[in-house]
């Protein structure tokens, strides 16, 4: 009989332990409502053999926790589709990612109800300054399995940190459609920034939105497209809440 507990002890802990570990996981990040609920689910029925990249995310102990820069944000591919829905280009791969960039201090693997896609989301957290700034990447399930990168939202990456001046009605009315704009140069120069995310923003195009926010609390929104290495004003609009109440 002590045989037979002593071949069953060590199996048993090992069992465990795994299982531990899988509750440790999911548990890291306590969910706050029924979409973080129901993303912890996916996350844990996700099977690891399907997830591309994984083992990256699991062997390595590098996690970035330095800021992002406008080059990095700029530098990876995103996938971008044409009028017909098909991918005339195809986002950077997760595993290029990781080994660029390092671990992400989050991932959430989630399912979209009405299309079903599944998709990976990825938040790199840092401290600049004394103040907490993040980046979130957006990744979605390619027909071979592997996760493309769609979409980088960096509107808490306080990327307008040096910026001197408020962005205004001013400098809203000063910018023409079609113009070239030098984003580091707006960046730094400018504060208010509320929202900065690089995603397709039309059929074959990829680029920036961003929004502004003066101190009479006016929106300023814009949107740059990539064309030929640099970016042109594509779209410009305004929201005045004093005008919608």
């Amino acid at each position: 009989m002590d045989t037979v507990i002593k071949k069953l002890k060590i199996p048993g802990l090992l069992l465990l332990a795994f299982l531990l570990g899988m509750g440790l996981e999911v548990l890291s990040h306590p969910p706050k409502s029924s979409t973080a609920i129901s993303e912890i689910k996916n996350l844990s029925t996700f099977k690891a053999k399907e997830f591309q990249g994984e083992r990256l995310l699991k062997e390595t102990n590098e996690k970035k926790d330095s800021p992002w820069t406008l080059e990095q944000i700029k530098h990876f591919s995103l996938s971008i589709k044409n009028q017909n829905g098909s991918l005339k280009q195809t986002g950077s791969r997760l595993e290029t990612l990781l080994k660029e960039m390092g671990h992400p201090q989050e991932k959430v693997l989630f399912q979209s109800t009405t299309s079903k896609q599944t998709s990976l989301s990825l938040l790199y957290r840092w401290e600049d300054r004394g103040k907490g700034a993040s980046i979130r990447l957006l990744f979605s399930k390619g027909a071979d399995g592997s996760y493309l990168l769609e979409e980088i939202d960096a509107s808490l990456a306080n990327l307008d940190r040096e910026g001197k001046k408020d962005f205004s009605e001013k400098v809203y009315q000063g910018l023409e459609l079609g113009e070239k704009i030098d984003l580091k140069a707006l960046l730094a120069n400018y504060q208010g920034l509320q929202s900065f995310v690089r995603r397709q923003i039309g059929p074959d195009q990829e680029g920036f939105q961003l929004s502004y926010q003066d101190e009479k609390g006016k929106t300023y929104l814009l949107e740059l497209e990539h064309v030929d290495g640099s970016y042109s004003l594509l779209r410009k609009s305004q929201l005045d809440p004093r005008k919608q109440s």
